[in-house]
């Protein structure tokens, strides 16, 4: 867990623990999210509540119409009821349908707008080509994605 969630919860006793939970999200009685983790802890502040997988959690995505958009594994995660967002930290691999695959040390999610976000160091594999970069913005299909400072080498193929 990043530190500044740490320093929040760390002199906090947890107002409830649960082990081997599942948590399903859904959007108008349509599941979009599945997220299962060994141990979650439950905090509550006065912006809301806050919940901390100190040991792993698995997200599966799903589109409206059923089908899978992505699975984020994590070694440790955060959930923000206030800001309607999941953290991921630690060995972060977010894979999508296209069998694209992201690797962090830190990832949001935002549950409303689907957005994929990190200032983390960022590996993304599609196909053949792997990019690198510091910082993310993608959706959770990489439809859309801005790599905010790409690193490495890139070949530009000639329109001749």
């Amino acid at each position: 867990m990043a530190a500044r969630y740490q320093d929040k919860v760390e002199n906090t006793e947890p107002l409830l623990l649960t082990w081997n939970a599942r948590i399903i999200y859904s959007d108008s009685g349509i599941i979009r999210a599945k997220l299962s983790t060994p141990l979650m802890h439950d905090y509550t502040f006065k912006d809301g509540i806050m919940r901390t997988m100190p040991s792993g959690l698995t997200v599966y995505l799903f589109e409206v119409d059923g089908k899978e958009a992505g699975t984020l594994v994590a070694d440790s995660g955060v959930i923000h009821s206030q800001r309607e967002e999941v953290s991921a930290y630690g060995r972060v691999i977010f894979v999508n349908p296209q069998n694209e695959q992201l690797r962090t040390s830190e990832l949001h999610f935002n549950t409303n707008t689907y957005l994929l976000f990190t200032d983390a160091f960022v590996t993304l594999q599609k196909g053949d080509e792997v990019l690198y970069g510091q910082g993310l913005e993608a959706t959770d299909k990489f439809s859309k994605l801005k790599i905010r400072k790409p690193m490495g080498q890139f070949f530009i193929e000639d329109a001749d």
